[in-house]
C-alpha cells in the first residue's frame, strides 16, 4: 500500500502529521526554497561557461570548480542529516539565503584563481545545503509529500528561469561575470518569501500520536533508494553540466543557448504537475520506471550531435523526465521517514553524486572522448541500476502502513 506514511516515536507508536491546511505563503515559500536550493546545480552551465569565457578555466578546473560547490553542499547536507528535523526550517532556510548571497558577491569581485574560486565555491553551496535540507525537513512533515514536493518543484522552475534571465540581463549590459551579481540579488529579494516556513517544523513538532505498532522500513530499502538516487543523479548531472558544450559544439550562440536553456527548464513544469497529478493513480514505483527511463532517452538525445531541433528535443524532453522523477524520489524518502532525516541524507547523496560527476565529465572531455559518451553515462545512471534497486524499494514501501 503505497500512500500516506507513518513514522515510529521514541514510545514507539505511529505519529502522523496533523497538518497539511495551509494556505498559500508555505506554498511560495516551499517553490522559493526548492529554487534557491537548486540555484547552484540549475546555472552551473552558466557558471561554467563564465568561468571559461572570463576566468580562462580548463573542462578539468570548471569541473573541480563545480565539484567544491556541490561536494560542500551534500557535506553539510549528509553530516547535518542526524539532527535536520530538530533545526526549524525557515532558520536554516534564510541562512543558507544569506551565505548564498554573501559567496556569488564575493565571486564576482574575486574569479582571477582556481584556488579561491573554489573556496567562494564552497562557501555557496554551504548556503545552498541549508537551504535544501530545510526544504527536506518542511515537506517531509506533510501529509502529501509527493504532492507538496512536485507543486514546490514546478514553482522553482519559475524562480529558476527568473534568475537565469535576469542574470543573462546583467551579462549584456554589464559585464559576463555580472551574472553572479544577479545570483547574489536573488536570495535577498526573495528573503520575505521564506518567512512563511516559520509555522512548519517539519515532522518533529505539530504531530497526532495513535498507540499502535509502527513498521520498520527494510535496511535494504534505504540502501537502494540510495543507490538509484545516486546513479540517477550522477548520470543527469554530467549531461547537465556540460549541455552547454553539447550545444556549442552545434555551433549554437550562447544567446540561443541561454533561451534553450530557460524554455527547457520552464518545461519542467509539465513533469512536476504530471507528476502531482498522476501521483493519486499511479504508484510510486511505476512513476519512478516513467521519469527516470525518460531521463536516460532525453541524456541521449541531447549529446547524439546531429542537430540543433534535436538538441532543443533532448533538452524540453530531458527536463521534463527530471521534474517529473526528482519529486517521486522524495516522496520515496518521506514514505520511508517522514522526519525528513533520510530525505536531507539522500539529498546530501544526491548532490554529492552531482559533485562527482563533474571532474568525471570533464576528465572525458578533456581527454578527447566523443560527446556522446556524457549521453550514454546519463542514460546508464538513470536506466542501468533499475533492476537491481527498484524490487527492494517496492518491498518496503508496501511495508508502509496507510494511514487515510
Amino acid at each position: 500500500m503505497d500512500g500516506s506514511v507513518t513514522q515510529r516515536d521514541q514510545s514507539d507508536r505511529l505519529v502522523l502529521p496533523a497538518r497539511d491546511n495551509f494556505g498559500p505563503g508555505p506554498y511560495i515559500a516551499f517553490a522559493v526554497v526548492a529554487g534557491l536550493g537548486h540555484l547552484g546545480s540549475s546555472t552551473m552551465p552558466v557558471q561554467v561557461g563564465i568561468l571559461t569565457d572570463s576566468a580562462h578555466l580548463s573542462a578539468t578546473d570548471t569541473g573541480f570548480f563545480s565539484f567544491c560547490q556541490i561536494a560542500s553542499m551534500a557535506f553539510l547536507m549528509m553530516v547535518l542529516a542526524p539532527y535536520s528535523a530538530r533545526i526549524p526550517p525557515v532558520w536554516s532556510c534564510t541562512g543558507g539565503a544569506v551565505i548564498v548571497s554573501c559567496a556569488n558577491l564575493i565571486l564576482y569581485f574575486d574569479y582571477s584563481e582556481i584556488i579561491r574560486i573554489c573556496i567562494y565555491s564552497s562557501l555557496s553551496g554551504i548556503g545552498y545545503g541549508l537551504l535544501y535540507g530545510g526544504f527536506f525537513v518542511a515537506g517531509a512533515g506533510t501529509k502529501e509529500p509527493d504532492r507538496i514536493y512536485s507543486f514546490a518543484n514546478a514553482g522553482s522552475v519559475i524562480v529558476t528561469v527568473a534568475v537565469i534571465d535576469v542574470a543573462g540581463l546583467a551579462s549584456t549590459w554589464m559585464s559576463r561575470p555580472a551574472a553572479f551579481l544577479a545570483f547574489a540579488a536573488v536570495p535577498v529579494v526573495l528573503l520575505p518569501c521564506i518567512l512563511p516556513l516559520a509555522g512548519l517544523r517539519g515532522a518533529a513538532s505539530g504531530t497526532v500520536s495513535i498507540a499502535r505498532p509502527a513498521p520498520v522500513p527494510t535496511r535494504a530499502g534505504v540502501v537502494a533508494l540510495l543507490v538509484l538516487w545516486v546513479a540517477s543523479s550522477m548520470g543527469m548531472s554530467a549531461v547537465w553540466i556540460f549541455a552547454e558544450r553539447a550545444g556549442r559544439a552545434l555551433h549554437m550562440s550562447p544567446a540561443m543557448l541561454s533561451v534553450v536553456f530557460s524554455t527547457s527548464i520552464f518545461a519542467g513544469i509539465l513533469g512536476s504537475t504530471g507528476s502531482a497529478l498522476l501521483s493519486r493513480y499511479l504508484s510510486r514505483q511505476a512513476l519512478l520506471v516513467i521519469g527516470l527511463t525518460a531521463s536516460g532517452i532525453g541524456s541521449i538525445i541531447i549529446y547524439i550531435g546531429s542537430s540543433s531541433a534535436v538538441y532543443v528535443g533532448g533538452m524540453v524532453l530531458f527536463f521534463i523526465a527530471v521534474m517529473f522523477a526528482y519529486p517521486i524520489l522524495m516522496g520515496v524518502a518521506a514514505a520511508i521517514d517522514p522526519t525528513g532525516r533520510t530525505g536531507a541524507l539522500a539529498g546530501g547523496c544526491d548532490r554529492m553524486a552531482f559533485a562527482v560527476s563533474g571532474p568525471v565529465a570533464g576528465i572525458m572531455i578533456d581527454a578527447n572522448v566523443p560527446l556522446v559518451a556524457i549521453g550514454i553515462l546519463g542514460f546508464a545512471g538513470c536506466v542501468g541500476v533499475l533492476p537491481f534497486t527498484l524490487p527492494a524499494i517496492v518491498k518496503t514501501l508496501n511495508r508502509t502502513v496507510h494511514v487515510p
